[in-house]
């Protein structure tokens, strides 16, 4: 990039921190982080699936090319924050990558810690955070060096570190493309569903579909079949070691009548964790499993079998039965991964001294409640501050300034599991009304 990005050039600066901040969450984690991108922009710019436990992500992607003091200046719809625990994912874009600190937090507690403000009659939310945090900043719980961003969506370092995931082999062909182009259409007639796609497609959801109601997710594998009407049976082929199966991952099998051109007029709905139920190995890392278009039985894969007509409807009322932790939710992190409340409350005291003593000697800490430990310094030259002061607005800030030591003790006896990441409803385009102007606006926090 030469030079700054101009007010013309601030939808290709958003793309461009999008994609950086993709391929940044597959790289750090290798992997285990794959990323599905909408198929029409319904307010959430990716969801993230965390490969260890099935875990849909929603992201809300903000920057910034320039700075304003130092600090990224974020100002952000509040009818695009209507999800709490969406997480906002906000940072500056730089020449070749993304700035040094990245704020990542739920919707709910930025709204919580933002200005709320109106602009031209709408009300926004706005915030400002340094690439160089204080130590009395409001924002210093959410901040984290932006090569760690993945510990704060639950990829421990230690997972990071381990064996990598292995992809099989893929590769769509016309009659793939044809089924899932398909299957795509058809749920697209339901306005309560956002549809995503993985970049890449290399695991075994290649469709994930957001019920914009219930927040819950699942995700779809398209299998399609080459039949006719002197032949209305086939083999359906899964790779076996990419396949993992989840209670919110179904297959979907479809026919094409090649000699009429169209879909026969029934497909299989089949849950993933049942395939292996109905499917075998056949020797060359696939299962696999018979088709039969017309087949009257109700054994095997053939009591998965619904008309084509209703899939939207299928889909959409196995999404609305799920009612467990495989909803987006607040508390991302198993017990196994975070200590719980109790065990943390043991430690207190010492904890309470660290932090203290971090905060005093302005220590920048990553506050992913699996790994509490410093990772930078403050830089002596930060500017400091008093006490905060409101804008001009009818509504405060819920949450007055505090200093660093009272936000990592909080984060340390209260946080584990609890505030870890989860949603997301927005865009990452720079074109977002304008800061107010107030000279109380000024304030930094």
């Amino acid at each position: 990039m030469i030079g700054p990005w101009t007010h013309d050039e601030t939808s290709a600066s958003g793309q461009v921190f999008e994609f950086r901040l993709w391929a940044a969450l597959t790289e750090q984690s290798r992997g285990r982080l794959h990323v599905f991108l909408p198929l029409a922009d319904r307010g959430v710019d990716a969801l993230a699936h965390r490969l260890s436990d099935g875990v849909y992500l929603p992201i809300q992607a903000k920057s910034r090319s320039t700075l304003m003091d130092g600090e990224v200046h974020l100002v952000i719809l509040a009818d695009s924050l209507v999800n709490d625990d969406l997480v906002i994912v906000a940072g500056q874009l730089v020449d070749g990558g993304l700035g040094p600190t990245m704020l990542v937090v739920p919707a709910g507690e930025f709204k919580r810690l933002a200005y709320l403000s109106t602009d031209q009659g709408k009300p926004i939310y706005a915030a400002e955070f340094g690439m160089r945090p204080r130590s009395d900043s409001r924002w210093l719980p959410w901040l984290t060096p932006s090569e760690r961003l993945v510990e704060r969506l639950g990829i421990p370092v230690e997972v990071e570190r381990g064996v990598s995931v292995e992809f099989g082999p893929e590769w769509r062909s016309d009659l793939g493309f044809l089924g899932e182009a398909e299957v795509i259409r058809r749920l697209a007639e339901a306005g309560e569903l956002n549809l995503f796609r993985p970049f890449p497609d290399s695991e075994t959801a290649e469709i994930a579909v957001l019920h914009l109601l219930s927040r819950r997710v699942n995700g779809l594998q398209v299998k399609t079949v080459d039949i006719d009407q002197a032949k209305l049976r086939a083999t359906v082929n899964v790779y076996a070691s990419s396949f993992r199966p989840s209670p919110t991952t179904y297959v979907v099998v479809l026919g094409w009548l090649r000699d009429e051109a169209r879909f026969h007029e029934t497909c299989l709905l089949i849950p993933s964790e049942e395939l292996f139920n109905i499917a075998h190995d056949d020797g060359r890392g696939h299962l696999e499993f018979e088709y039969h278009a017309n087949a009257a039985s109700q054994v095997g894969p053939d009591k998965y079998r619904i008309e084509l007509r209703e899939l939207r409807s299928r889909v959409t009322s196995t999404i609305e039965r799920l009612s467990n932790s495989r909803t987006i939710s607040a508390s991302c992190v198993s017990d196994a991964k975070c200590p719980s409340l109790c065990q943390t409350r043991r430690s207190t005291l010492f904890k309470r001294a660290a932090a203290r003593f971090a905060a005093e000697r302005g220590a920048f800490m990553s506050l992913s409640p699996c790994h509490q430990v410093t990772v930078d310094w403050i830089r002596s030259g930060s500017k400091s501050q008093g006490r905060c002061r409101a804008i001009d607005s009818s509504v405060q800030p819920s949450a007055p300034c505090r200093r660093a030591s009272a936000v990592v003790a909080r984060l340390i006896r209260c946080q584990a599991g609890s505030f870890m990441i989860a949603r997301s409803s927005g865009g990452a385009s720079e074109r977002t009304p304008a800061m107010p102007s107030s000279p109380r606006m000024r304030t930094r926090t």
